[in-house]
């Protein structure tokens, strides 16, 4: 752009042509783009959403001239995918328990690969229990009661007897020493989860659980991202108002977190002119 133009003072003076700003935008979007990688590598720790099973579970009450009788289904599966990294943590909870002599329950949960865990056993007395929503959680405060009845809560994995006294009809591992859920920890948690449900005890009656659901928190391995920089004003000039969006993608289960900060590399030179 050449005209020239006259201000009041009679000084003549080249117009300035109207410069573009897409230099120094560029310079800002690669800076954006590389964030996301070092950005995976923070996000440590992953919960989804818990996973439960989609039917329930008849408690069949033990009979003459049986070892303990086994529930129906035997062993009650549940699986889970798509969970990133090793189990840090892992709660489990019984939705809905109705047992005539909770004392007569004995369960074992077993993860894939068959680490398992006696989890509860000859707790709550000749009390029933009705309709109790269970959560076994290693921060519990206390375990479950050993003679009096259950209540809706969370509690510690209890075992009130020795664990060489407990017998599971095939095709159950026998219990393990375990007795804390932290014996998942560093587990693969993908895979199938076998729940052990029996009634070791003549008399009492049958009982149910409506279902169950596996609570998985895991170490998150550092994952790959790919980040997308768009602006809404290309090519932008001097003056212009623009906008960047950035989207991150991920094919992690859960999708790693954090944070795209656009950072600019400052002002563009100044020019002068005559």
């Amino acid at each position: 752009m050449q005209r020239s133009i006259r201000e009041d003072s009679g000084t003549r003076r080249r117009a300035r042509p109207r410069r573009s700003a897409l230099g120094a935008l560029t310079s800002m979007l690669v800076v954006a783009a590389m964030l996301p990688v070092a950005l995976v590598a923070l996000s440590g720790i992953a919960s989804a959403a818990p996973v439960c099973t989609a039917s329930g579970i008849t408690i069949n009450d033990r009979v003459v001239a049986q070892p303990p009788n086994s529930a129906t289904p035997y062993p009650s599966t549940l699986v889970v995918s798509g969970q990133v990294g090793t189990i840090s943590d892992v709660n489990v909870t019984f939705n809905d328990v109705t047992e005539p002599r909770t004392d007569d329950l004995d369960i074992v949960l077993e993860a894939p690969g068959g680490t398992n865990l006696l989890a509860v056993s000859d707790t709550g007395g000749l009390n029933a229990a009705s309709n109790v929503d269970l959560t076994l959680d290693d921060a519990a405060a206390t375990g479950l009661p050993d003679s009096t009845a259950w209540s809706s809560g969370t509690f510690k994995p209890t075992d009130f007897d020795a664990t060489a006294d407990e017998a599971f009809p095939a095709p159950a591992p026998a219990p393990s020493a375990n007795t804390t859920l932290a014996a998942f920890n560093g587990l693969n948690p993908n895979g199938t989860w076998n729940l052990y449900v029996v009634d070791d005890s003549l008399g009492g009656g049958a009982g149910s659980i409506a279902s169950w659901c596996l609570d998985i928190t895991t170490n998150a391995a550092a994952q790959p991202t790919t980040t997308t920089v768009t602006s809404d004003d290309n090519p932008s000039f001097t003056g212009d108002s623009v906008t960047f969006t950035a989207t991150v993608t991920s094919g992690a289960v859960p999708v790693p977190t954090g944070t795209v900060t656009f950072t600019s590399t400052g002002p563009p030179p100044r020019r002068t002119w005559p």
